[in-house]
């Protein structure tokens, strides 16, 4: 599995760093380490950001956001079928 460090991922995906980061502290975009302590993310986490933001806009309540995401993506579904 090829792994990819946040600011890889930020690129691919055109996110920031810093919403990426927001994304793995809520709990939403889970994140592996090096044993430096470097943020590393396979192949996986590209599309997770898109999905996240999507079901963050249709949230029935925003008092529980993470309860948006208890439904997860198909991993043959890319971000266009989510629209």
């Amino acid at each position: 599995m090829s792994t990819m460090r946040i600011s890889q991922l930020a690129e691919r995906t055109g996110d920031s760093p810093t919403t990426l980061c927001f994304y793995e502290r809520a709990g939403l975009l889970p994140a592996g380490r090096t044993p430096a302590g470097y943020r590393v993310y396979g192949e996986d986490a590209v599309d997770r950001p898109a999905f996240i933001w999507m079901r963050s806009r249709t949230a029935p309540s925003r008092a529980a956001p993470n309860a948006a995401f208890s439904i997860q993506p198909s991993p043959s579904q890319g971000p266009e079928g989510w629209r």
